[in-house]
């Protein structure tokens, strides 16, 4: 089966504006808000690390761009809902931009 670089960037796009319809229904307290069990994580830290990681495998393992992604402080982050929002486009955006490098990374890998 193969998959294109349009349909993993729709993949992502779909399961952002997942995470954006959760946040939607969360105020600032809610999203930094940790359940009582342990080691646990708020929605804030969960939906954080899923914005980051896409794009810091699209960005930095396939692209090559250097990285500041400090993955271990994603699990202990807070901030509010708009950060997030923000978070979400600007994971879009990036994903968006890189495609004809990704689209010429798998040409590559192909060969």
């Amino acid at each position: 089966m193969d998959v294109a670089v349009a349909d993993v960037i729709l993949f992502c796009e779909r399961t952002i504006d997942g995470m954006r319809i959760c946040l939607d229904r969360l105020d600032d307290e809610t999203v930094n808000a940790q359940p009582p069990l342990p080691e646990p994580n708020s929605p804030y830290q969960l939906v954080n690390h899923s914005l980051s990681a896409p794009e810091w495998w699209a960005s930095h393992i396939i692209c090559g761009y250097p990285t500041d992604r400090e993955r271990d402080g994603e699990f202990t982050s807070s901030g509010t809902v708009a950060e997030l929002r923000g978070q979400a486009e600007a994971t879009v955006a990036r994903l968006r931009e890189l495609v004809p490098e990704l689209e010429a990374a798998t040409e590559l890998a192909e060969m």
